[in-house]
């Protein structure tokens, strides 16, 4: 028997998006995510990796292009596409500093759920992902460590009930093994939810070989794509960057 190819998600095509008039970073970029992927976006700074993402979200408007999510035409603003089922984790520590983990997880949760029995099925998968967070649900966030910052950012995220996960940078200023952590439990929720996730990433860390495609971006421009062996060739990526 065939096995069917898994279903898209997230389909871009020949998408340009920018800054206003005459400040265009994206041109005519092509990206495709399947359902329980794990897609892995590189560029250095300036490259647009992060606009990518923002437009995709719908803070940005596109100028040109199509974005499907599902198959469907993207539309909408940020908070439309959260309810349709699309998460985005910014750059940095992108919790809400001054309230609880416990509260920064029913906050996210209550964009899209109103049921506690489900807010409560979700929030005991994500403590199971990240254990560390067990015993911090009563600490305030904004008093955690950088790494247990960003598993409260995504956590918060997958309390949303996405079926795309976009994570901006998740393993930026952490130690390599607290990235090789974090990717284990990243692999982790993706697996046990069938997720499709896009995350960005500037340099090459092991932990991220798991991922099944490679995107590299330079100047608003998908310059290489490859499959998971790609990631093993780590000097011809770093020669696209």
């Amino acid at each position: 028997m065939v096995k069917a190819a898994p279903s898209s998600v997230l389909d871009v095509s020949a998408l340009r998006a920018g800054y206003g008039r005459g400040k265009t970073v994206l041109h005519d970029v092509d990206l495709h995510v399947a359902q329980g992927e794990l897609a892995l976006l590189m560029g250095h700074n300036g490259a647009g990796k992060s606009t990518l993402l923002r437009t995709i979200f719908g803070e940005l408007q596109q100028t040109h292009g199509d974005v499907r999510f599902l198959g469907e035409p993207l539309r909408g603003n940020s908070a439309q596409r959260v309810r349709r089922g699309i998460s985005y984790t910014a750059g940095g520590r992108a919790v809400f500093a001054g309230l609880t983990v416990e509260e920064n997880l029913n906050v996210a949760a209550s964009v899209v759920e109103t049921d506690e029995r489900r807010i409560g099925e979700r929030r005991a998968l994500v403590l199971d992902v990240f254990p560390q967070l067990v015993e911090r649900l009563h600490a305030i966030a904004g008093g955690l460590s950088g790494g247990q910052q960003r598993m409260v950012a995504i956590s918060m995220a997958v309390m949303q009930e996405p079926r795309l996960l976009l994570l901006d940078e998740p393993s930026l200023g952490l130690a390599p093994v607290l990235v090789e952590r974090l990717y284990r439990s990243i692999g982790e929720i993706r697996s046990r939810l069938g997720l499709a996730v896009l995350v960005v990433e500037q340099t090459i860390n092991p932990a991220m070989l798991a991922a099944d495609h490679v995107y590299v971006l330079r100047m608003g421009e998908v310059v290489f794509r490859g499959g998971e062996e790609a990631l093993h060739d780590s000097e011809r990526l770093w020669s696209m960057l």
